[in-house]
């Protein structure tokens, strides 16, 4: 077995396991100097694989690569004489950094590996709070890109085109690829967050607008507001796996023309359609 993903959570499993009947459990350590995202090098990685499945046995293995570069080998009833082996080969594999490679014997050491395992973790999940911080830091440092001049125009030209134009906002590329299927009589316009929808309708200046309400960056209700405050005349109707009566009162409330609840029949995305056709025909749009 390799595990690449969430190794670090696997391995303190395996290490609980392992201690509840250590006896003929080894395992090996490798750490290396200056290797940090180790994990991210395919082409190393693959090499790693195919050297250390060739050194094995074939059953009751478990290799680990934690996304700091360390690799963690763990096998039932192998010749410590295997183990050996692999530190030589690791070397040849990892020949520009320094290791530092350990073997335990679990039935002696298991209270050692657990402890080392458990602090892995914890340095995993510290990276990964890092990495959702910066995400969310970035994510608020977005902002709405467009030139309002050229999105004023877009307007106007909007008056002067023929055929339908429908942004559809979805985060969920299924479904985003459903409702855009149902409505490929016209040309589609496809957003998957709420900065892409706002700069998407200034941009295309679309006759109407499909919106989901839970969609990343800014939710549905606030993409909403901005686009009514760029354009009072905009027709939106909302999407939503949440039925709540808040929702709708909310959504209706802030101005848009309707709610289409999840799943999406086909002939009720069709028929907001010709409520708006019919709406912008009668007001000689």
């Amino acid at each position: 077995m390799i595990i690449t993903q969430y190794a670090e959570d696997k391995l303190v499993d395996f290490a609980r396991r392992a201690t509840a009947n250590p006896t003929r459990w080894q395992a090996l350590h490798c750490s290396f100097d200056k290797l940090e995202g180790a994990y991210n090098d395919p082409a190393r990685l693959q090499i790693t694989v195919n050297l250390l499945k060739d050194k094995l046995p074939e059953e009751d293995v478990q290799i680990y690569f934690c996304r700091d570069g360390d690799i963690f080998i763990a096998a039932y009833g192998a010749d410590e004489s295997i183990f050996k082996n692999l530190k030589t080969h690791i070397h040849t594999v990892f020949p520009d950094v320094s290791s530092n490679c350990r073997i335990f014997k679990m039935v002696d050491e298991h209270d050692i590996f657990s402890d080392l395992t458990n602090i892995k973790l914890e340095e995993e999940k510290k990276r990964r709070h890092e990495e959702e911080m910066q995400d969310k830091k970035n994510e608020e440092s977005r902002d709405v890109r467009v030139d309002e001049a050229y999105a004023k125009d877009m307007l106007v030209k909007r008056a002067q085109r023929t055929g339908m134009h429908i942004l559809v906002v979805e985060d969920d590329a299924f479904t985003l690829k459903l409702v855009s299927g149902v409505l490929d009589d016209y040309t589609v316009i496809k957003a998957m967050d709420g900065i892409d929808a706002v700069e998407s309708y200034m941009l295309n200046a679309p006759d109407m607008v499909f919106l989901d309400i839970n969609i990343p960056s800014l939710s549905g209700h606030e993409v909403l507001k901005k686009i009514k405050a760029f354009d009072p005349n905009a027709h939106v109707v909302m999407l939503s796996g949440n039925r709540s009566m808040t929702d709708v009162s909310n959504a209706l409330a802030e101005g848009a023309k309707g709610f289409v609840a999840k799943p999406f029949p086909k002939e009720k995305l069709l028929n907001c359609v010709r409520i708006c056709q019919s709406s912008k025909e009668s007001a000689g749009v």
